[in-house]
């Protein structure tokens, strides 16, 4: 069947597409290309909208042009950035491993517990007294002595202000008794050298000692490791301390 046409040569206005559909078909094919928007574009949207929202938006790592992530080779360390917390920067180098002991101040010490005392004596200086150096405080001299068991050790009463003994092990405690003739030329003393005195690595007693007008005294000293002292046997070595009063020219 033909079909029918009005004589001005147009076709009828049923069959004719009005302006309308065919803006209602642009829009439809739009919307459906935005809808099949990539999803980075889809990020970045929910992004602005986390924005507007007062929220932070979301970080996401960039992506490599193949989609692909690198990998580390296996067995292979992996590099460290600059922003890394363990990389060197700002001038600063690596941290490098601690250097072996060996510049300490360490002392050559012995087994047998008296080679680990000192004597310490102190005297005054020339042209002043014993009662200068204990009561005005003035300068003095200190004198270290070194100590063999079974020896003694001299001193001049008239040039002795203190006497002292003192622990020169680095690891061990040393437990010293002095006899009761120290009482007879200290000042004053603790009572504690009479009966036993610890002393930890480096410690020292010191006594002020009188000037007494005496011929000569020996005081005896006594000494054992702590950690024996308890000992079936212990190490117990002693020596001597002669004090005496010299006359000029002696």
């Amino acid at each position: 069947m033909r079909q029918m046409r009005r004589s001005d040569g147009h076709a009828p206005a049923n069959l004719r597409r009005p302006a309308g559909l065919l803006a209602l078909c642009c829009g439809l094919a739009t919307t459906m290309a935005s809808l099949a928007a990539p999803l980075p574009a889809l990020a970045q949207s929910a992004d602005v909208n986390a924005i507007l929202g007062g929220e932070a938006p979301a970080q996401v790592a960039p992506a490599e042009p193949s989609g692909i992530r690198p990998r580390a080779f296996p067995g292979a360390s992996p590099s460290l950035s600059p922003s890394s917390p363990n990389a060197a920067g700002d001038g600063q180098a690596a941290p490098q491993a601690a250097a072996p002991r060996g510049n300490d101040e360490r002392w050559v010490t012995s087994d047998r517990p008296a080679e680990n005392l000192a004597v310490i004596s102190v005297h005054p200086l020339p042209g002043e007294s014993c009662r200068d150096v204990l009561f005005d405080i003035r300068p003095s001299t200190r004198v270290r002595h070194d100590v063999r068991a079974g020896a003694s050790l001299d001193f001049d009463l008239g040039e002795l202000c203190l006497l002292g003994i003192r622990n020169e092990s680095d690891r061990r405690t040393l437990v010293v008794r002095v006899g009761e003739e120290l009482k007879t030329v200290a000042i004053v003393s603790d009572s504690r050298l009479n009966s036993g005195i610890a002393l930890g690595p480096g410690r020292e007693i010191m006594t002020p000692i009188r000037p007494l007008d005496i011929t000569a005294l020996t005081i005896g000293v006594e000494a054992v490791w702590d950690d024996q002292i308890d000992a079936t046997n212990p190490v117990i070595e002693s020596f001597g301390l002669r004090l005496a009063k010299r006359t000029p020219g002696s």
